[in-house]
């Protein structure tokens, strides 16, 4: 879901402390050393760019820690939930690395929206319709300067994060124009908490048969968004990218000690976590415990901590990982029952689009089953050393 995902990297300031975002988007600060992460995504996977300061650089990541393959803790044998240390929140500064950039207008020749197919004998693939695709490069990025409009009676197209204010532009929209379309044209870092799957919801109830992804579509644009729509396009410009997702967040804190997850501040990511699952039930994926999970191991995710209760009593998570985003190749989205059809030259899952994404520390591998198998059946430690218990 929203989550987008978190690069966060070194900056030359120095400063007596390190920060997390939470899913409100401030940063919040610890004291250097008790924090070193470099690449982080929480429960929320709020998509925001970030720069952390400290005094120094943080040190390597671990690659594969524990070899051995301790069995899950039962419920009886957790151990109580660790107390966490009080941070106090700092406002969010913007990376000056800035939006990553995706591709200029281009006028595309795409196969007729499925309310206007020909009905010449000619099969519908053939018969192209010429839209003038609007550009992404700003605006799939922006939690704020997002692009929602029709670009026919047939078309919506939605650029920018998804959260409450884009996805009621997108309701007010379709109410002042009565248009119901059956095509969305889709540019989105991801969203924010449920939001990606109150979208998913809402093409599902226009049944909308068509997305077309014109740029970076990564976290719950990719994870939600994207499934619930039967026929799925790719323009040359457009990628799938993934990274945790709250079900994935919940396994890891279940795997290291299930009683936690019974806490009145993990009832929210308890929740989010069954509403994903609904979702991908919904929409009949075959692999659905898979598709919400496998990403997280592909990350090389080494730790998971929490980092704060944001102000609705809710406790956030964030992990510390080699990558920010995963874009998989095509083979493995129609492993997971999600393909897709490539419009023109595609390079999605390739890894010659790195440079593109740079900033945002991508990974192109292709999924290693023995590496994600061996991932869930670890305890998943904490990024921040636990405080020494007081002597007697």
């Amino acid at each position: 879901m929203l989550l987008v995902l978190l690069g966060v990297a070194a900056a030359c300031a120095p400063s007596k402390v390190d920060v997390y975002v939470d899913a409100e988007g401030n940063l919040i600060q610890v004291p250097v050393g008790q924090a070193p992460i470099r690449y982080a995504g929480s429960s929320a996977a709020e998509p925001v760019a970030v720069e952390i300061e400290r005094e120094t650089e943080s040190p390597a990541l671990p690659q594969d820690a524990a070899s051995a393959d301790p069995s899950q803790p039962s419920a009886e044998d957790a151990e109580p939930a660790p107390e966490r240390p009080a941070v106090a929140p700092l406002r969010l500064r913007p990376s000056s690395a800035g939006p990553v950039r995706g591709q200029a207008e281009m006028p595309v020749a795409l196969p007729p929206a499925p309310e206007v197919q020909s009905s010449a004998a000619v099969p519908a693939v053939k018969a192209v319709t010429p839209i003038s695709i609007p550009a992404t490069d700003e605006c799939w990025w922006s939690g704020e300067d997002w692009d929602v409009r029709l670009l026919d009676e047939a078309t919506l197209f939605f650029c920018g994060v998804i959260d409450s204010d884009s996805v009621g532009s997108v309701r007010a929209l379709l109410t002042e124009s009565g248009a119901r379309p059956k095509r969305v044209v889709i540019a989105s870092a991801g969203g924010k908490k449920v939001w990606p799957i109150e979208m998913a919801n809402l093409l599902l109830s226009l049944d909308v048969q068509e997305i077309v992804v014109a740029g970076p579509c990564f976290s719950g644009c990719a994870h939600f968004v994207f499934p619930s729509v039967p026929r799925r396009l790719l323009l040359p410009g457009g990628s799938l990218g993934l990274h945790n997702t709250a079900t994935s967040i919940e396994r890891m804190i279940g795997l290291r000690n299930r009683a936690s997850l019974d806490l009145p501040q993990n009832e929210a990511l308890r929740d989010r976590a069954r509403t994903e699952a609904d979702l991908i039930a919904r929409v009949g994926l075959p692999s659905a415990e898979r598709f919400l999970t496998d990403p997280q191991p592909m990350l090389e995710t080494t730790c998971v901590d929490s980092v704060g209760v944001d102000r609705t009593g809710e406790e956030i998570y964030a992990y510390e990982s080699s990558y920010t985003v995963w874009i998989p190749p095509e083979w493995q989205w129609k492993a997971w029952g999600v393909p897709y059809e490539q419009i023109g030259p595609g390079t999605s899952g390739a890894a010659g689009d790195n440079s593109q994404f740079s900033e945002l520390q991508v990974t192109y591998a292709p999924l290693d089953g023995a590496a994600v198998r061996r991932f869930w059946r670890e305890r998943i430690p904490y990024c921040t050393p636990l405080p020494e218990p007081a002597a007697p």
